[in-house]
């Protein structure tokens, strides 16, 4: 019964969302068709909104196994720079989609495997030293290693390793 009404209560928010929307703007459902393709605010939510629903997925996912990762956004960006880093070079369609999948699966695994074995914040004392920040972003998972300096990242993806 209590997911019925969780349900419901989804629901009847969702209905009173559209109802506003349609008194602020009698044209918000209107959908037209125009030379074989589908216009409308409808058809521009569904479309705009698969994006943010896949990565809702992959969060969904990693929620439900008992983490919270807010690199997920963060590996996707990575499979998207990928993308258009190829298809921007003149690679196949085919080719830029595994490279991606590739790509995004390699970063989520090793940043998973990452956070799994170095579960631990950084340290205020390590605050103010670049390369020791950026190995403790490491230690927290891929997503956290962005550096404008290729020298200190690499002193500390060394520094890294060594450990």
């Amino acid at each position: 019964m209590k997911r019925n009404s969780t349900l419901i209560w989804l629901l009847a928010g969702l209905a009173l969302l559209v109802g506003l929307n349609l008194v602020s703007n009698p044209a918000f459902l209107k959908i037209t068709l125009h030379e074989g393709h589908v216009y409308g605010v409808p058809i521009d939510i569904l479309t705009q909104g698969s994006r943010t629903m896949l990565l809702a997925l992959g969060m969904t996912l990693v929620i439900a196994t008992g983490g919270v990762d807010l690199s997920v956004g963060s590996v996707v960006a990575i499979a998207g720079a990928v993308c258009a880093l190829l298809l921007n070079g003149g690679a196949g369609l085919a080719t830029t989609i595994v490279a991606a999948m590739g790509v995004g699966a390699l970063a989520g695994g090793v940043n998973g495997v990452l956070v799994a074995r170095h579960e631990n914040e950084i340290s205020p004392s390590q605050r103010g030293d670049m390369a020791a920040e950026i190995t403790a972003f490491l230690e927290a998972g891929v997503d956290g290693f962005f550096t404008d300096d290729p020298a200190i990242g690499r002193s500390a993806l060394d520094a890294f390793l060594k450990k």
